[in-house]
């Protein structure tokens, strides 16, 4: 009996280090993992997921289509998870996206960046750390053939 419980308990840590690991490095996360990180902040399809090597650190680039036919690219760590952007290039821009880590939501810092410009639409936007390590939307409206950027702090959700 003893030896049936060690069997069984092996079988289930050598088939939870395979379902959560790397071939390569057990410590990175797989393409799944970041796919399944990048539906739980927005909502879609996941349409691709591709690891980038060119970058200071190896990342998964994560594209997600909305129900609406929007692409969002989302960025994660390849060895640690962590989020290191979002970037919106393609409407319509009715989405909700959740960054978690504390920071305002999608919508929240898209109705601020807009009460900055008499009228407009956004054309494109994005969420990232600025040098100093702070996380910020920057969004570009369009308006009369001029482009405005306007920048959010997604921890306070105040313009810059």
């Amino acid at each position: 009996m003893k030896t049936l419980i060690k069997y069984f308990l092996s079988l289930v840590i050598a088939t939870f280090f395979f379902a959560c690991g790397n071939d390569d490095d057990p410590t990175n996360i797989s393409a799944q993992q970041a796919a399944a990180k990048a539906l739980n902040i927005v909502s879609g399809q996941v349409t691709s997921t591709e690891l980038d090597n060119t970058g200071t650190v190896p990342e998964w680039d994560v594209d997600v289509t909305t129900d609406a036919g929007s692409k969002i690219e989302l960025e994660f760590d390849h060895a640690t998870g962590n989020l290191l952007e979002i970037e919106g290039n393609e409407g319509p821009f009715t989405y909700e996206v959740d960054p978690g880590l504390g920071l305002v939501i999608f919508s929240q810092a898209k109705e601020t960046a807009m009460q900055e410009v008499d009228f407009g639409e956004i054309t494109k936007w994005e969420l990232e750390k600025d040098e100093a390590g702070k996380w910020i939307y920057e969004f570009i409206i369009a308006n009369d053939g001029q482009e405005q950027q306007i920048k959010i702090d997604a921890a306070t959700g105040l313009v810059i």
